[in-house]
Formats: C-alpha cells, structure tokens, sequence
C-alpha cells in the first residue's frame, strides 16, 4: 500500500505545478491522499483513521514524526511483512523543492540540508519502541522528493578535501534502487552536517540496510516540472556511542528482550538531552 500510493506522486506532483505546492506540507498531504485511495480500494473502514500526522515518537514524545500510518487495527498484514510493510509505518518526509522558489540559484547550505537528512535518519533508528517478543511491528520509511537533481540541493562531496560522501551518492542514485547497505561515521564530517544531527553529536556511528524505490522523469521535462522521488526503507541497522552498540533488525526471529529495550531507552535518554527538535 506505502508502496502503491509512491507510484501515485508524480500524477499527484504534476497535476499541480503553483507556487503554494512547492513545500513539504503539501507532500505530506498528498503522500496521506494517496495512502487513503489505497486504504479505500481495499474496502477497509474508516480508513483516515489509520493515518497521523505529527505523531509523537513512542520512544521520544516530544519528538514527532511526519507521517504515521497503523495498520495494526484494521488488518492483519501475515505473509506481506516480508515484505517490509509492518503494522506501524513512521515516515519521515523531506521535499526539496527551492530552487523552484529561489533566486539564489547557488542553494547555499547543501551540507546542513545532508545533516538533516541525517538526523531523520538517526530519529527512525532511535526513537521507534519495539514490543517484547519475537515481532517487529514498526517500519522506519523516508519519503524524499527532489524538483531537480539530487545534487542541486545535497552536498555529495566536501571540496574542500576532495571527499566524496559514498553513502549518499548511493542512497540516491535513483536510476540503480534496490537493497543498500550504507555505514556512516561522523568524526570528520564539517560541523555544518553535525551541528543539524542530534544538536552536534559526532562520536556516533550508524550502519543500515535499506530497500530503495525511485521515480524519475523517462524523458526531457519543461521547467520546474522534473520529480525524482525515493521512499526508503530502513530495515537493519547498527548504532554505536559512547560505548553503546545497539543492533536491528526488522525480519530477526530473536525474541526483543526487556533487556533489549532497556538498552534502547538508556541510547535515547542520552541522546535526547541534546535533541531540540530539528
């Protein structure tokens, strides 16, 4: 279904091309429409229902996510979770979109722009509760919509030092999607990327495996009208600080301890205090 209603973006992002359409709210309301035209097909009542927006994290409640789709309630998904669509789906939503609204065609801030990137991915990893036992019942998604190339608007490389940041050239490298595996370490990252994760946490490294969608335009577009789209899907992942190692997996058959999720809560209530709400 998350899947499905992605396809449906660029008929959705084309058919509206004004200026008020051109910021991030407007892409969480049309991803939300599209998500309830496939909740509607499958006949499933009150479906708007299954749908929130600015949820408050169960691991962090002052910390909200952007989309938030339970389908715990409704159905049972069984054989589908292989698959990656879980009970609870937390959607972090990023559109980038202002070159179409700017004069300053240089779009200044490219490294803070992959620093907050960054921290949605830090907050999907962290700030998500699990439930003791052998289940996992949350999905950790990113929903990223480009009105340009990627390239335009992230800082693939510092220029500085000749260094290319290889996991995101590979996140975003829409015309090869699929399974990715990424490891990202902070210690030498410019503080304009750290200052924007966890309020300027670097000693924390994160590895993560995800699946990757994408749409792009096949042919040449008119102005302002190019939409390259991902929808990420965080799997497993990896985060070690300050001597924490903290591991996930999504389609583990390990029981989650209360052990487990006492580490989890330690992890969080540490790199809360300094987590201000990016």
């Amino acid at each position: 279904m998350l899947l499905s209603a992605f396809y449906k973006l660029p008929e959705l992002l084309t058919a509206d091309l004004s200026a008020h359409a051109n910021y991030e709210s407007y892409l969480v309301n049309l991803y939300s429409m599209a998500i309830l035209t496939e909740l509607n097909s499958y006949n499933i009542p009150n479906p708007i229902e299954l749908i929130a927006l600015e949820k408050p994290y169960s691991n962090s409640p002052r910390n909200k996510v952007d989309l938030m789709v339970n389908f715990r309630d409704a159905f049972s998904l069984n054989i589908i979770e292989a698959y990656g669509l879980k009970p609870c789906n937390w959607i972090e939503v990023k559109y980038y979109s202002d070159l179409s609204r700017r004069t300053n065609k240089n779009m200044k801030g490219k490294a803070s722009r992959v620093g907050a990137l960054l921290n949605d991915i830090f907050r999907l990893c962290l700030y998500i509760a699990e439930e003791q036992g052998k289940h996992r019942n949350n999905g950790r998604l990113l929903l990223l919509v480009f009105n340009e190339e990627p390239q335009k608007y992230l800082a693939f490389s510092r220029k500085k030092i000749a260094v290319n940041r290889d996991w995101l050239s590979q996140l975003l490298d829409y015309k090869r999607p699929g399974l990715k595996s990424l490891s990202i370490n902070l210690v030498d990252e410019v503080r304009s990327v750290t200052e924007r994760i966890l309020k300027g946490i670097k000693n924390i490294e994160i590895s993560f495996k995800c699946a990757v969608n994408s749409f792009y335009p096949l042919g040449p577009t008119a102005i302002n009208t190019k939409f390259i789209g991902f929808l990420i899907n965080i799997f497993e992942y990896k985060i070690k600080y300050n001597g924490y190692e903290f591991d996930y997996d999504a389609f583990s058959k390990t029981g989650w301890s209360a052990e487990m999720i006492e580490n989890s809560k330690s992890l969080v209530k540490q790199l809360e205090r300094v987590d201000e709400g990016i």
